[in-house]
């Protein structure tokens, strides 16, 4: 799948999923100054805007290194170590990423990054959108997001990005 091909998509909510290659201190706006070990993240998002290409242009903008640091994700992001492998997105008129990293958050083997991303949500579920994975098994992770993703009937696609190296 090409970055292109989320265009059809519209608006939704998308995960990506980034590898860390080397444990890393980054400062991540308000949140201070983090330590995140080497291994895969995932964050969700959503991208409602106005566009009929919302979830493209959002994803397009987290993948570029030449962007206005505004986001949590951004920060992150921006670190030479860190690379976007794949992305999962679904179509959706309402916000379902707080849906979402409640159900990786309630997971075995996974940590939440204490309202990493979510600063700004309602819901008092939601503790936070970025998650770090204790098992380095990428087909495993992506098999649970998928599933998650299934769970709340969203019919999701998967963009490869990286060749995963870890």
């Amino acid at each position: 799948m090409n970055v292109d091909e989320l265009k059809e998509l519209g608006r939704g909510t998308y995960t990506l999923v980034i590898n860390l290659s080397k444990n890393v201190k980054l400062k991540i706006g308000k949140l201070g100054l983090l330590d995140f070990p080497k291994g895969f993240y995932s964050y969700t998002g959503s991208a409602l805007g106005p566009s009929d290409y919302a979830l493209y242009f959002r994803v397009k903008r987290h993948l570029s290194k030449h962007k206005k640091v505004k986001w949590h994700i951004d920060y992150f992001l921006m670190s030479p170590v860190a690379k976007v492998v794949a992305v999962i997105a679904a179509p959706s008129n309402s916000r379902m990423e707080c849906n979402v990293s409640y159900l990786l958050s309630s997971c075995d083997d996974i940590i939440t990054f204490y309202k990493f991303g979510a600063t700004d949500c309602k819901s008092n579920k939601c503790i936070g959108h970025l998650h770090f994975y204790l098992l380095k098994d990428f087909n495993r992770i992506l098999l649970l997001i998928k599933n998650i993703y299934h769970s709340l009937s969203l019919n999701h696609k998967i963009l490869f990005l990286e060749k995963n190296d870890c």
